[in-house]
């Protein structure tokens, strides 16, 4: 068993250094097998200082000559990692941003004896919101609440966090299934409300562990615009909905 980081990353050039260093901190003795950086068109030195390390850490730089958004770096790092990882891999799915307190891992690594998805909620029990700038908390919240109860969903604490892990057989079945749409089509911050969305309709065994988010923990400004992600959960959820109650499949499905 192996693991995988798969981190989409968009001018965090003043972060990652610091994500992968507490990855190679948490990660310990266990089998690393990559960590794999989308540096999704940034106008600043992500790339570079992702790769200044790769003599240390086995890091993958997949470069996008442009701006696609979270859910585009995403399908780009599963694509790559499904493409070679082995049946008990895990591949953990994190922010760049320094935000993940890795310090949960061992908790989330038990949790997948017998889960195909480990979540990393900091709304469980035990878990923590620290030093989130009011708008981005109430965003948080509000559209977390929204998501579970409009695609049902409550047995979950956090439908949009980065932070998971996935068992990587139980995942790339669904995803050679799905073929040939995409295992991700939603571009932006929803992308892993539809993949959580997708998983528990498939009947995926999924499991949550509290974290602490910390933004004390991360230098710059967030590239989540507040408006730009308001919009495009009002048009992914609005669809979903409406599909979830006529009984028919789910819009995210579509080529």
């Amino acid at each position: 068993m192996a693991l995988w980081f798969l981190i989409p990353a968009y001018n965090e050039e003043n972060n990652i250094l610091d994500t992968l260093a507490a990855i190679r901190l948490h990660a310990g003795t266990r089998d690393l097998a990559a960590i794999v950086v989308v540096n999704d068109g940034s106008a600043d030195q992500t790339s570079r200082a992702a790769r200044s390390l790769a003599g240390e850490l086995p890091v993958r730089v997949l470069d996008h000559p442009a701006n696609a958004g979270p859910g585009a770096a995403f399908q780009t790092a599963f694509t790559h990692a499904l493409a070679e990882a082995q049946d008990d891999d895990l591949l953990i799915t994190m922010e760049a941003d320094n935000t993940a307190d890795l310090s949960v891992l061992p908790a989330m690594l038990a949790r997948s004896e017998y889960a195909d998805v480990v979540l990393a909620s900091c709304y469980a029990e035990g878990g923590a919101l620290r030093n989130c700038p009011a708008s981005r908390r109430l965003l948080s919240a509000g559209a977390n609440t929204l998501v579970r109860y409009a695609l049902g969903l409550t047995r979950y604490r956090t439908c949009s966090s980065f932070f998971r892990l996935h068992r990587c057989g139980p995942l790339r079945r669904f995803a050679l299934a799905r073929q040939p749409l995409p295992l991700i089509s939603e571009s932006g911050f929803t992308c892993m409300v539809e993949v959580l969305y997708l998983l528990h309709r498939a009947g995926f065994r999924i499991e949550e562990v509290p974290v602490t988010v910390d933004w004390r923990h991360r230098q710059g400004v967030s590239s989540m615009q507040v408006s730009r992600t308001i919009s495009r959960y009002i048009g992914f959820l609005g669809p979903l909905f409406l599909h979830r109650f006529a009984g028919t499949e789910s819009p995210s499905n579509r080529s």
